[in-house]
């Protein structure tokens, strides 16, 4: 499997690949801090899921998400962000994301990801 983690903070991409590795134990990760490297790494590796911020420089996370999943509508897209705001969730539904997680209930990554491992995220 082929994850891509794009946040611009090196602590949270650390924390969510720890978190991948309580659940897969056989996987690629790639990692970026930009929305739009997101799109070039994905275009070039066309990865299998994607945990995308929102809130980061260069391009923006939605704006990223909208754009590989025109692209590439396979590659799976959740959202980590610490907006809570419910027109940011709803946004990201909309970019094409199956998931949003808060940044602050990090620690439901492990029970997603063996969810959708199991097919139970569309």
């Amino acid at each position: 499997m082929k994850i891509l983690i794009a946040d611009d903070n090196i602590r949270i991409r650390n924390l969510i690949n720890r978190l991948i590795g309580t659940v897969i134990r056989d996987y690629d990760v790639f990692e970026c801090s930009d929305g739009y490297s997101a799109i070039k790494i994905n275009r070039n590796e066309c990865t299998d899921l994607i945990f995308m911020d929102i809130l980061m420089p260069v391009m923006d996370g939605l704006t990223a998400a909208r754009n590989i999943h025109a692209e590439q509508p396979h590659t799976k897209i959740i959202i980590i962000s610490e907006l809570s705001d419910p027109e940011y969730r709803s946004a990201s539904f909309n970019a094409g994301a199956i998931d949003f997680i808060h940044k602050g209930q990090l620690f439901e990554l492990p029970d997603k990801l063996k969810s959708l491992i199991e097919g139970q995220i569309k």
